[in-house]
């Protein structure tokens, strides 16, 4: 019996400053029109929506983002934000992974 494939729905801003409010409404927009648009559909399943950049968000956008929180979990999604110095984190360590992985196996 094959696993079923989950979606995760992201969306990478390069901001260099804090996400503002309306940069994080209009990403969650977004996110919820994809959500409406692949909601019914059992091939394509999703499991949690991603927000990455910036370095961090302003208050405005950080109540937003509070609230999409919410309307996730009511659904039983997840809802994750990265600063752009978590990402770099994030490739750094699969990077080092894969680079040890490779050498393992050599």
């Amino acid at each position: 019996m094959a696993s079923k494939r989950h979606r995760i729905l992201g969306q990478d801003k390069d901001i260099s400053g804090k996400l503002s409010k309306t940069t994080v409404k209009n990403a969650i927009g977004k996110f919820k029109e994809q959500y409406a648009d692949r909601n019914e559909n059992p091939t394509q399943p999703i499991d949690g929506f991603e927000l990455n950049g910036g370095i961090g968000m302003t208050k405005g956008a950080q109540k937003e983002w509070t609230e999409f929180k919410t309307w996730c979990e009511e659904k039983n999604l997840k809802s994750v934000y990265n600063t752009k110095d978590d990402l770099e984190k994030i490739k750094k360590t699969l990077r080092n992974r894969v680079d040890n992985k490779l050498k393992n196996t050599v």
